[in-house]
C-alpha cells in the first residue's frame, strides 16, 4: 500500500512498467492513460496482461480488502488473469470494518462485485506454496489523499 496525494505517482508507475515492454491495462478514468475496455477481448489478449490498474470503491482498514465492481473492471477476468494488480482508492472511501463496508455496498444497482484482499496464494497438503494460481501474483494499492 502506498499513500499518494494525486494520480501522478500512479501514472509514473504505469509508465515504468509499460516502458519495460509489458502489457498494461488501465481502467481508472482519472489517470492520463489510455482506458482499455477489455469487455470483448479474446483469451489471447487477456492471457498476456502483465499489469491491470482498477479503481476500488471501498477500502476496509481492518483487513486491507478493497471492494471492486464489474463496471470498473471492464471485464470480470481482469483482476484475476493479470500477473500484477494495482488498485486505486480515495482515502474518503476507507471504512473501519466489513460491517461498514457491507452497509455501503449497493449490489442492486452495481451488480457483480468482489473484495480483493491480497495476491493469490494457496498451499497444498505437502505445504508447497503457489503464488498466482487463482489471481494476480502481486497487489499494490494506491490510496489518494488529495
Amino acid at each position: 500500500m502506498q499513500v499518494v496525494k494525486d494520480y501522478c505517482t500512479i501514472e509514473t508507475y504505469l509508465a515504468m512498467v509499460s516502458d519495460q515492454g509489458k502489457k498494461v491495462v488501465n481502467r481508472v478514468k482519472e489517470l492520463r492513460w489510455e482506458i482499455t475496455s477489455a469487455m470483448n477481448e479474446n483469451a489471447a489478449f487477456l492471457e498476456n496482461i502483465f499489469l491491470t490498474c482498477i479503481k476500488g470503491k471501498i477500502g476496509v482498514a481492518e483487513n486491507g480488502a478493497v471492494w471492486v465492481i464489474e463496471e470498473d473492471m471492464g471485464n470480470r477476468l481482469l483482476p484475476f488473469i493479470c500477473q500484477h494488480l494495482v488498485l486505486v482508492l480515495h482515502s474518503k472511501d476507507l471504512v473501519v470494518n466489513m460491517h461498514e463496508a457491507y452497509q455501503k455496498i449497493d449490489a442492486v444497482n452495481t451488480g457483480y462485485g468482489v473484495f480483493i484482499a491480497g495476491p493469490s496464494k494457496t498451499a497444498d497438503i505437502e505445504q508447497s506454496l503457489v503464488i498466482g494460481a487463482h489471481g494476480a501474483r502481486s497487489l499494490k494499492i494506491f490510496i489518494i489523499t488529495g
